[in-house]
């Protein structure tokens, strides 16, 4: 199935949906997520234009939601943002992004990548992906870990408590029809699905009450 066809509509429940339908979800999600630590911001200036000078808790205010926009912004540019799919990408920078964005979070990030490894574009991007609808999945928070089980192979799992992931997550990922139209809340498997079938990876997405496991096999390198 391709993304771009254009007879195939959101109101079907469709993982591929047409690219401008795509990225007025993307656009949705990246405003809802941003919209509070920048409001934030906001709310510590105001504070300061109506009392005067700034005191520690307008700036640890200020200081803390706009480091929360930075970091969103981080993990958005790495998941949607543009870029070769073939292009070498560092694991120590997306452990950076990853840490950055979940620092605060109930779900914690656990590391099972050696450092000094890289992957490329595409699997970097995927990985942000999958991490994004891990941590969805974990209301209550949890445990997400990022680890390579086999060669040119990257996988997100996730654990906790009330663990709860869209029965129609798994046929998106795959590209077959949901049982309802995807919303901004889904973008990050219905993107994902759309690189990777761009770039020639291969996806699978499993849960059960108690776990999730995203996999990724990325295509072997040219030459």
């Amino acid at each position: 199935m391709n993304i771009a066809d254009p007879t195939l509509s959101p109101d079907a429940g469709l993982a591929p949906i047409g690219p401008a339908w795509l990225a007025s979800l993307v656009s949705s999600r990246i405003c809802h997520d941003l919209i509070s630590p920048v409001g934030a911001v906001c709310n510590g200036v105001e504070l300061i234009e109506e009392f005067g000078a700034a005191g520690d808790q307008e700036m640890a205010l200020i200081g803390d939601s706009a480091r929360s926009a930075a970091a969103q912004l981080q993990l958005f540019r790495t998941a949607f943002g543009a870029g070769a799919h073939e292009a070498e990408y560092s694991l120590d920078q997306l452990r950076k992004v990853l840490d950055g964005r979940f620092a605060a979070e109930r779900a914690g990030i656990a590391w099972r990548l050696e450092p000094g490894r890289t992957t490329t574009r595409l699997g970097a991007r995927l990985c942000a992906l999958g991490t994004l609808g891990a941590a969805a999945a974990l209301p209550r928070g949890g445990d997400i870990t990022l680890s390579e089980p086999a060669p040119h192979t990257l996988q997100v799992a996730a654990s906790g408590p009330m663990l709860r992931i869209d029965p129609d997550a798994p046929l998106w990922t795959a590209g077959k029809p949901g049982g309802r139209a995807p919303e901004p809340r889904d973008v990050h498997w219905l993107a994902a699905r759309a690189f990777a079938q761009e770039g020639g990876a291969a996806l699978a997405l499993t849960s059960d009450e108690a776990a999730l496991t995203f996999t990724i096999a990325l295509p072997e390198p040219k030459g």
